[in-house]
């Protein structure tokens, strides 16, 4: 092979390495498995009053390491976890703050968006959730759907429809192992 053609094809082989399959998922982000229901709580943010009945259930779930008792009208499980609910609200507060303005607009520019309003937080398209039609990191064939990692939880942002725009509907689960004491934000 002469050095011409040598170097074209390194130079393609490069390029494909660069660009991975549009929709795939950069190895190095982390996996996010949604739990069943008794592991997460969630709103469709059409709700009236969506954002404290949320941040309420999610103080709960931290709190307990269960959604179950989490819910309006049902009665928590003990508590594991040693702060109180208000030191747990405070750490929740600049996710709930940012809710409304994340825009789910195309997978390229959701982490964008996302570190516009929470700039430490960690992004992943790299979602397993076994009740959609389509993987997370297909959004041409399927609704944007994204998770963010802070205060010891993820938040999955879904929406509803493929079209882009704001986050349609939130689920929180824990990030870690239930009531370890010894981790804080």
């Amino acid at each position: 092979m002469n050095r011409g053609a040598f170097t074209a094809v390194a130079g393609l082989l490069m390029a494909c390495a660069r660009n991975p399959t549009p929709g795939a998922v950069n190895p190095n982000d982390p996996r996010v498995a949604v739990p069943d229901a008794s592991a997460r709580v969630a709103a469709d943010v059409s709700q009236d009053g969506w954002t404290a009945t949320l941040r309420g259930q999610a103080v709960c779930l931290i709190r307990t390491g269960t959604a179950v008792g989490c819910r309006e009208g049902e009665e928590p499980t003990p508590t594991c976890d040693p702060r109180s609910a208000a030191e747990v609200d405070t750490t929740l507060a600049e996710l709930f703050q940012a809710l409304p303005r994340i825009t789910l607009a195309s997978r390229f520019t959701a982490p964008d968006s996302i570190h516009a309003v929470l700039p430490n937080v960690l992004v992943t398209r790299a979602v397993d959730d076994a009740r959609r039609e389509t993987s997370c990191t297909d959004w041409q064939n399927g609704p944007p759907c994204v998770a963010l990692r802070t205060a010891g939880v993820w938040a999955v942002l879904y929406r509803n429809e493929p079209a882009p725009g704001p986050v349609q509907h939130v689920e929180i689960l824990l990030a870690d192992p239930p009531c370890r004491g010894d981790i804080h934000p």
